[in-house]
């Protein structure tokens, strides 16, 4: 018997549909590189 997936496989297949989208329009090969990854966090918060 196969074992149970933690999602389901239409979830699965829409976040990498995103992910081909995304660098499709960015031409970014690795997502960290965007904005929420460009900058280090501020350690004063």
């Amino acid at each position: 018997m196969p074992a149970q997936r933690k999602y389901p496989q239409e979830l699965r297949d829409r976040a990498v549909k995103m992910v081909f989208e995304l660098r499709r329009e960015t031409g970014e090969k690795w997502a960290s590189k965007g904005p929420a990854g460009s900058e280090p966090p501020d350690p004063a918060g």
